[in-house]
C-alpha cells in the first residue's frame, strides 16, 4: 500500500525463494488485522485467509490491551485458516510502581483466561513492542506461564532493546524456561552482533552462547 506493491507477489516470490518447508510469519494487531484501524470480523477471516493461501504459515496476533474477548475474537478466523496460531501477550514496563497491572500474575493471569476459553492456539509469545519490561518480569513471567501451559505448547519472547536490556530479558526468558524444565524461551532478530545497541536490533551472540552453556549445564545435571 506505502510502496504500491502487491502483498501477495512479494509473499509468493518469498515463498518460491526459501522453498515449501520454512516456515514464514506475520504479525497481526488483534481487531486491526495488519491495517491501522478497526477491521469487522469477515475482514480478518479474509485476510487471514489470503494469508494462508499466499505462503504464511504462522501468525502472532497480540492485542496491546490484552482483552482477552478481542485476543479469542480475532484469534479465530487465524485457526480456521490453517495456520498456526501463535496468541501474544504484551509485555511494558510502567513509568511508576503498580500491583495491579504488568505484573508477572497480571501477564499469568491473561493466559490462564485464555487456557479457560473455547480458543485454540499452537504456541504463545511474551511481546515486549515497547523494550521496557524489566529482567525481573521477563523471568517470573516465563517461568508462571510455562507452569500452566500444556507441555506440548512452546512460549517464545519477543522484545525491542528500547532500554539497553533485551540481552538480560532474554537470559531471564531462558533461564526461566530451563528452570523450568521445558522449552527455552527465546527468539532473536537476525543481528550476532549489532555496531551499536538499538530499539529494533538486539544482539544475538551473548544470549545464544549463554543458552548453550545453559542446556550443557542443565543435561549434565539432569538423570538419565
Amino acid at each position: 500500500f506505502y510502496v504500491g506493491e502487491d502483498p501477495f507477489k512479494c509473499m509468493a516470490e518469498i515463498r518460491k525463494t526459501v522453498g515449501p518447508d520454512a516456515d514464514l510469519q506475520i504479525l497481526t494487531r488483534s481487531v486491526s488485522g495488519v491495517t491501522l484501524t478497526t477491521q469487522r470480523t469477515s475482514t480478518l477471516a479474509l485476510q487471514a485467509k489470503l494469508m494462508h493461501k499466499h505462503g504464511t504459515t504462522i501468525d502472532r496476533n497480540f492485542d496491546f490491551m490484552n482483552d482477552v474477548d478481542n485476543l479469542v475474537k480475532t484469534g479465530q478466523p487465524i485457526v480456521d485458516s490453517g495456520m498456526h496460531h501463535q496468541v501474544c501477550v504484551a509485555l511494558m514496563g510502567l513509568p511508576f510502581k503498580s500491583d495491579k497491572a504488568h505484573t508477572p500474575e497480571f501477564y499469568i493471569n491473561i493466559v490462564r483466561e485464555l487456557l479457560k476459553r473455547d480458543i485454540h492456539f499452537d504456541s504463545v509469545c511474551l511481546k515486549d513492542a515497547s523494550g521496557t519490561t524489566d529482567p525481573h518480569t521477563c523471568y517470573e513471567t516465563a517461568k508462571g506461564i510455562k507452569a500452566i501451559l500444556p507441555p506440548e505448547i512452546p512460549l517464545v519472547q519477543h522484545t525491542h532493546d528500547t532500554a539497553s536490556t533485551a540481552v538480560a530479558c532474554y537470559m531471564a526468558g531462558i533461564g526461566a524456561a530451563w528452570t523450568a524444565s521445558t522449552w527455552p524461551c527465546a527468539h532473536w532478530p537476525p543481528a550476532p552482533r549489532s555496531l551499536t545497541s538499538a530499539p529494533w536490533r538486539t544482539p544475538s551472540r551473548e544470549p545464544v552462547t549463554a543458552s548453550i552453556s545453559i542446556r550443557t549445564r542443565w543435561t549434565r545435571s539432569s538423570p538419565s
